[in-house]
């Protein structure tokens, strides 16, 4: 999800229509994007923004309702999804075609999150609906384009 942040916050409520998931979705999202950007070097990360996603993940997470009441239905998603993103980032560097094609829709694996919380808020015909879209707004950036930040963030991690 690459969108400015008012336009996610706007989706996300769109997708998931409850406050406290969608709190707890806008925290995961910005600690994935930040964690994304320690590893890749591609882009600078100030003292505030880490600052930031370590009060979300020690203070405000656990103290998300949502996320307290349904932790049984979201922290494996959590789990799996930054396991994807690591395998992401490892199947980005090996180099092959197929490993970036298979990358680029894995690092995004956080967006099961949006699912399952739709899922959760509204049921499964919600979050069928909602599928579509979430999906297509998580991958607006388009493989291209994908690779064309790829190489950025090669070159950023090389000191290119």
């Amino acid at each position: 999800m690459t969108a400015g942040y008012s336009d996610m916050h706007e989706r996300l409520h769109a997708f998931v229509p409850n406050d406290s998931a969608v709190d707890f979705l806008d925290g995961m999202i910005g600690v994935a994007h930040l964690w994304d950007d320690l590893i890749d070097r591609d882009k600078p990360v100030t003292d505030g923004s880490i600052n930031q996603a370590f009060w979300f993940m020690l203070v405000d997470l656990p103290r998300n309702e949502f996320y307290r009441e349904h932790f049984n239905a979201l922290n494996p998603i959590v789990m799996v999804s930054f396991m994807n993103w690591q395998a992401a980032n490892l199947m980005e560097r090996a180099g092959t075609s197929d490993d970036k094609h298979i990358a680029f829709i894995l690092r995004s694996a956080y967006v099961d999150l949006v699912t399952q919380c739709a899922f959760i808020v509204g049921g499964a015909d919600w979050a069928a609906k909602m599928v579509p879209q979430i999906r297509r707004f998580a991958h607006c950036e388009g493989f291209d384009k994908y690779l064309v930040n790829l190489q950025t963030e090669i070159n950023a991690r090389n000191g290119k």
